[in-house]
This record gives C-alpha cells, structure tokens and sequence, in this order.
C-alpha cells in the first residue's frame, strides 16, 4: 500500500468531479485506485474534512514538511505561487 499526500483540496485537487462522474482529480484517482491510501491537507479544514468524508481518507490538520517523507507520492495542488513553497 503506498500512502499519497494531497496537498490542496481546490480544483484539481478535489473540487472538479467531488459530486459528478469521471476522474478528473488528484484526490479521486487515489481514491479509486486500491494501491493507495489517501490523506489530505488544506488550509480551509473545513473543505479538507469535506473531501476526507466523501473520499473515506485522513485529514492533516498541521502540515510541515518535516513529514512528507511519510508519504510514497505527494500531490501539490495548491494554488500556483505556493508551490515552491511546499517544494
């Protein structure tokens, strides 16, 4: 089982297909791949707590990049000029 971060719970992230067909997200496609399991992370909780109820997955409520070598994959899907941030 490989664990996958998603940091940002947005658009791509989660947004796009959370209550329609398809995949079109980062956070679907984990979910629906049976390798993975998913928790995710975002700076609203309360939308993070929304995906991880539709998505069956854990919230991190602290991030710190201390932690990202907990994961095997980590999704950035946080707003663009955040990205060399979380890099």
């Amino acid at each position: 089982m490989y664990r996958a971060l998603l940091i940002g719970c947005g658009g791509i992230g989660a947004l796009y297909d959370l209550d329609g067909p398809g995949i079109r997200t980062h956070a679907k496609a984990y979910s629906h791949h049976g390798d993975f399991s998913l928790s995710v992370y975002d700076k609203d909780l309360d939308l993070a707590y929304r995906v991880a109820h539709t998505y069956k997955c854990q919230v991190v409520s602290d991030f710190s990049t201390n932690h990202l070598s907990d994961y095997h994959c980590v999704s950035i899907c946080s707003p663009t000029d955040t990205h060399v941030e979380y890099l």
